[in-house]
Parts: C-alpha cells; sequence; structure tokens
C-alpha cells in the first residue's frame, strides 16, 4: 500500500481532514524501509550497479587500469579491484599505503586518518607514522598514487642505484600513456617505447645505463660524468656498458651523454674528484690518471693519489671533510705526503672552497706545479667556464 492510499484510509469516515490535508501530511509518515535502499554501496543505486568497488581506481572494470601492475599485492586474496591496502615489496620490510577511498572501505575513521597516528606522503597517500619515511617508500608511494606508471626514471632512478645527482623534491616516473597524474611532487616522463626496467629494492626502475641516457638531456656535463663515475664505483654497471648505451642514444641530451661517457672512469673516490679532474680537462691541461698507486721499494702500496701525472711526478689531492672526521687516517696521509714529497713529488691540495669558489685558483696552482716539475703547460681553454663558478672581480681584488 502506497503512502497516499494509507493517509486516505486513516482520514476516512468522519473525518473532517480534506483529501488535500491528507495528502500533506503524508510527507511525514514513515515509509516502509528498505535495506540498504539509500546506501551508495546498494546494488539499486545508480553510482554502484555492480558492486561496491566497481568505480576505484584499481578496478578491473576501470578504463584507466585493465590489470594490475606486477608490483601491486592483494593482501586479502580478492580481486584486484577489491584492495583493503597495497602492499609493496620493500628492501627491509611491507609498506601499506592508504587513500581515503580505503579508509571508508575499512571503517577507518577520517579524523584517524588525518592525525598524527599517519604520515601523509602525497596527497592522499598516508602511511602509519611508524613508517620510516625513506627514498624507497616515496617512489612506491608515487607508483601508488600513479598506477598508469611503468617504473621510477631519472633522478630517483639513479637515487635508486646510488648514483649521485643534483637533489629534487620530485619523484621521477616512466609512463607510455597520455594518462599522467597531476599530484604535486609527482613529475611524470613519457616514453615513446618502453624504457629497460629492472627490480631495484622491490620497485620496477630503469636500468642504470638507461637512466645515464635519460639524465642527459637534464643534466650539464660534469653532473652527468659525476653519476657515471658514481655508478661505476658503486659496481652498478661498466664503462663498457654506458658507452654501448651513449653511442645508440638519440634525441635531446644524447650529444651530451656520448661526451659524457667518454669521460667517465672507475674507482673516482668522490664526485668531488670528478669535478676536479673535469676542471682540468675542460681547461685544456692533460687529463691526469685517477687512483694511482704509489708503491715502495717491497712492491706494497704506500698511498694512492686521487689525480697524478706521474711521470712528472705532480699530484692532486682533493682534501674533504672526510679527512677531518677521520683524524688518524688524515695524520697518517700527512706523514704519506711528506715520504713522497722527499722522493720529489709536488703536491697541489684542493679543497671544496678552491674548487666551488675560486676554480682559477686552483688552475693557477696546478699549472705552476706542472712547470716547477717540468711540464709542457698548453694554452689554457675558457670552456670551463661554463660550467664552473666564476668569482667576481671585487671577490678577486
Amino acid at each position: 500500500m502506497s503512502k497516499k492510499s494509507s493517509c486516505a484510509v486513516m482520514f476516512s469516515s468522519g473525518s473532517q481532514t480534506s483529501t488535500a490535508s491528507a495528502n500533506r501530511l503524508c510527507r511525514y509518515a514513515v515509509p516502509t524501509p528498505r535495506p540498504y535502499a539509500r546506501s551508495r554501496f546498494s546494488p539499486l543505486s545508480p553510482k554502484r550497479a555492480t558492486h561496491p568497488y566497481a568505480r576505484s581506481r584499481f578496478s578491473p572494470l576501470s578504463p584507466k587500469r585493465a590489470t594490475e601492475p606486477p608490483w601491486v599485492v592483494d593482501n586479502r586474496g580478492q580481486p584486484p579491484g577489491v584492495l583493503d591496502a597495497v602492499r609493496m615489496a620493500a628492501s627491509d620490510n611491507a609498506r601499506v599505503f592508504i587513500d581515503r577511498r580505503t579508509a571508508r572501505t575499512r571503517g577507518l575513521p577520517m579524523k584517524e586518518l588525518l592525525s598524527t597516528q599517519y604520515t601523509r606522503v602525497f596527497f592522499d597517500c598516508y602511511v602509519p607514522a611508524s613508517t620510516p619515511v625513506t627514498q624507497t617508500l616515496l617512489v612506491q608511494a608515487a607508483l601508488f598514487c600513479a598506477p598508469e606508471a611503468l617504473a621510477a626514471s631519472h633522478h630517483s632512478a639513479a637515487q635508486l642505484w646510488g648514483g649521485i645527482v643534483p637533489r629534487t623534491s620530485d619523484v621521477h616516473l616512466a609512463v607510455t600513456t597520455d594518462v599522467r597524474t597531476k599530484r604535486r611532487g609527482i613529475r611524470t616522463h613519457r616514453y615513446d617505447v618502453s624504457p629497460r626496467v629492472m627490480q631495484r629494492s622491490g620497485v620496477p626502475t630503469t636500468t642504470p645505463e638507461q637512466t645515464f641516457v635519460d639524465l642527459g638531456a637534464y643534466l650539464e656535463l660534469v653532473d652527468l660524468v659525476v653519476l657515471g663515475d658514481s655508478l661505476i664505483r658503486k659496481q652498478r654497471t661498466t664503462i663498457d656498458r654506458l658507452s654501448a648505451a651513449a653511442s645508440v642514444a638519440s634525441g635531446r641530451g644524447s650529444v651530451t651523454v656520448r661526451r659524457a661517457a667518454t669521460w667517465v672512469r672507475g674507482s673516482v673516490d668522490s664526485p668531488n674528484e670528478t669535478r676536479l679532474r673535469l676542471l682540468l680537462v675542460l681547461a685544456g691541461l692533460p687529463e691526469p690518471a685517477v687512483n694511482t698507486a704509489i708503491r715502495g721499494a717491497d712492491g706494497e702500496i704506500q698511498r694512492k693519489l686521487d689525480l697524478a701525472y706521474e711521470r712528472a711526478r705532480v699530484a692532486i689531492e682533493y682534501d674533504g671533510r672526510h679527512h677531518i672526521d677521520r683524524q688518524e687516517q688524515w695524520q697518517r696521509d700527512l706523514l704519506r705526503r711528506e715520504e713522497l714529497e722527499g722522493q720529489g713529488w709536488r703536491f697541489v691540495v684542493i679543497t671544496a672552497d678552491d674548487l666551488y669558489s675560486h676554480p682559477n685558483r686552483v688552475l693557477t696552482r696546478v699549472t705552476a706545479a706542472m712547470r716547477t716539475q717540468g711540464m709542457r703547460v698548453p694554452r689554457l681553454s675558457t670552456a670551463w667556464c661554463t660550467y664552473f663558478h666564476q668569482p667576481s672581480a671585487s671577490s678577486v681584488a
């Protein structure tokens, strides 16, 4: 029986109330309850025509994602569209990411999700407050927020491989479609052809060679060589593999990549040693040998020199902060330096302030030592000025 008919019976015989009044009062009548009739999860709701998770961005019915990414794990054994949380495989333990839809599904109050019990990694992406926010976790969270992405790329991939690149606040991801996330802190790079990808700490990452080539369009020559040296130092790749990848590179930055690959060297201990070597090379001086081992009469290694012209016995050392932090090692280095000076070696010691603030003075000191040791000094080039700071006239004075 409808509401109108029930109200008409109530106000029938003997009542002074008109039919119009009865119709007005029908609005306040309690309707017959229908379970889940107004629920957004009801099968009767136009928004939820199939199942409660039909509109999930991880649903197989979603046009953005027909299948789940291979690194997404369903933690309840349910279909990929029914995710309670997404667990990413990390090097130490699993990381759980929660968004607002997942919180509602689990019955987690929004007030609790926005409290200090959870840390927001990106917009609508949270982790328990006890979870350490590492570089690996940032990349995993970015992949959670951008399911269309294939892998970490560019700066983020370089950092995962242990390479040294300029710091960036964004997480860089590789995509092959025009569907890109607009979340702050996530930057996507579109590839016409799928890049070469490997697993690194449980995260899909572009290979070291692919990363080196990709960053040729974003890094300057010196920073790109620093990246190559650091990848060799970490044994992530080899000089031959970097050179082979650079030789077939095309597009923006390919010229820089090929040029940088020719100057990548092994056994470089620090990025500033690479920068010091490139300062000398770009100025037109002969390239010094890297990590030259000086042996005694018994054949044992007395010392390794950062950069050296061994025939002329000119040693160029970068003295970084680590020497001061390790007082005993620093004192041993000083004693060995005095021993080599007694054997005719000439040392030029460069600090970070010399390299970054006064590179012109570094060149003056090195060329003076070369002339003292009888080396021929060529006419210096100004190519180094493009990549190194030039002090103003006031600071020089």
